[in-house]
């Protein structure tokens, strides 16, 4: 790989590693607070900015975005910084607005290295593919440190490791070099941000995807908010953390079952749909913490799988100029579906929420078969 290549590669292979130790971190430190609604304050405080989405991308092809990055990861730093002198389980207001403006700053990162890898001056799948391999490796062994700071006694080393991880993303950042080039700038509209929208609601196969992304946004919410509970059932803390590898292990098996069933097919729209609702339910109503661990593994690969078939649908049936537009409204609807599945989950008792995730996975699967029998009668 290229110089360039390479400093994004380990900036941001490292930074994941911070990003997943201090997840399961923050979902133990709110049940300091002994209130339930905090960690889906964390869910939420971590999901809900990626509702302004669509908006930031104007903003940032007029900025370099390299030094959004940089910017971006040293602020960063700074406010996870200030929770390290938080006492645990005091100031829960200000405790969920430093989150809250964290993941805010967040979003104009993922957009600005997005738009950079494919000015790398490399081959964009093979960067891709190699961002991928690393990540779940970087998030496994984050969740593997955190375990080590919950034994040795003090779970703000998490924070502490997120602190240095950005600081490090941001220098390796810093030395990527990309010739400027200049970019024709045309106005944003209220009607251009909506052909998002438009794209989505008048192709039947964007919208199969994007109702894919919708459903697994739901079902992540509602899980996240349940990895403290299941953690209690072997020990609170190292519980918790100890699921958060079953994200970097279940995604890494479901990035091999992609290749091995494919990208379109019917057994793999009835497997991720029976694997998907089927490991959640297991796991919110797991007896133990291993019934728990194993399921989460089984619905992190479904969730994988069922990622990657619903980005490669969208950018099979799109203009690539309108892509990014789709993927922006997307982005928004994963925020929202991830925040209402932290709140359902705490509103309603779990059978509810089981039957209501169980029916909106059945329309799903009755959609995507249709739509799936359409394109092979088309062919």
């Amino acid at each position: 790989m290229k110089y360039n290549s390479r400093n994004m590669l380990w900036g941001q292979s490292l930074s994941f590693m911070g990003d997943y130790c201090i997840l399961p971190a923050l979902l133990i430190m709110s049940t300091y607070y002994e209130n339930k609604w905090m960690t889906s304050g964390v869910v939420i405080a971590r999901s809900l900015p990626l509702i302004i989405q669509p908006f930031v991308g104007h903003f940032i092809d007029r900025m370099d975005k390299i030094k959004i990055m940089v910017i971006t990861d040293i602020i960063r730093a700074i406010l996870f910084s200030i929770l390290l002198v938080i006492p645990l389980g005091e100031n829960p207001i200000l405790f969920i607005s430093i989150l809250f403006l964290s993941y805010f700053a967040g979003i104009f990162f993922n957009p600005s290295r997005l738009a950079t890898m494919s000015l790398l001056g490399e081959d964009i799948k093979i960067v891709n593919i190699l961002f991928a391999r690393y990540t779940c490796v970087f998030i496994t062994v984050g969740a593997l440190l955190g375990v080590l700071f919950v034994y040795i006694g003090n779970i703000k080393l998490s924070i502490l490791l997120n602190v240095i991880t950005f600081l490090i993303s941001a220098f390796f950042l810093y030395n990527i070099k990309i010739p400027k080039t200049k970019n024709r700038i045309e106005s944003i509209t209220s009607r251009e941000l909506f052909k998002g929208f438009s794209h989505i609601v008048n192709n039947k196969y964007i919208f199969n995807a994007i109702y894919t992304m919708f459903l697994m946004a739901l079902m992540w919410g509602i899980i996240y908010s349940w990895f403290p509970i299941i953690g209690s059932k072997l020990d609170e803390d190292i519980g918790t953390f100890l699921i958060t590898i079953a994200i970097g292990i279940g995604g890494l098996f479901g990035s091999i079952i992609v290749s091995k069933i494919g990208f379109n097919s019917k057994k793999g729209i009835i497997l991720f749909s029976l694997f998907s609702i089927g490991s959640l339910l297991f796991f919110i109503l797991s007896p133990n913490f291993l019934v728990g661990f194993l399921t989460a593994i089984i619905f992190f690969a479904s969730m994988e799988y069922g990622e990657v078939i619903a980005k490669v649908n969208v950018q099979e049936n799109a203009e690539s100029i309108y892509q990014g537009r789709i993927f922006s409204v997307s982005e928004s609807i994963i925020g929202i579906s991830i925040s209402m599945g932290s709140i359902l989950i705490n509103i309603f008792t779990t059978k509810i929420v089981s039957i209501m995730v169980v029916i909106l996975v059945l329309f799903y699967l009755v959609n995507s078969i249709i739509i799936y029998r359409e394109k092979i009668i088309n062919e």
